[in-house]
């Protein structure tokens, strides 16, 4: 199993980003969310084939993190596997499949913005 993405200090930027340019974080923010989104499609193309309900969402968090998960709460207890199912069919392998695309896309995407706010 691969690891996920670590940019060094992108925490420590976006924080710093959030105290001196608000609109260079939620550029920047948009721009992490572009990505895991090729994980999120690659992720519900997999688990079709087990379920239409599958509801997965990019969640960028403040510490610089990127997330595809389950955006639906669980609804009853009648399936507890369900919950494995999509990380062993689903998440993991979108995941393994897009992260050095993912990884390469990222850091090009954020010198983007920060070089166009002359940062």
């Amino acid at each position: 199993m691969t690891e996920a993405i670590e940019l060094r200090d992108l925490d420590k930027i976006i924080r710093s980003l959030h105290e001196l340019a608000p609109q260079v974080e939620r550029e920047v923010k948009d721009e992490m969310r572009l990505v895991g989104g090729a994980v999120r499609d690659e992720a519900a193309s997999l688990f079709e084939k087990y379920s239409d309900r599958a509801d997965f969402r990019v969640y960028v968090r403040a510490a610089g993190l990127v997330q595809v998960e389950e955006a639906k709460r669980k609804t009853t207890g009648k399936h507890p596997e369900f919950g494995a199912l999509q990380m062993t069919k689903a998440l993991l392998p979108a995941r393994d499949a897009k992260l050095e695309k993912a990884a390469s896309g990222l850091e090009l995407r954020i010198g983007r913005v920060m070089s166009r706010h002359g940062l």
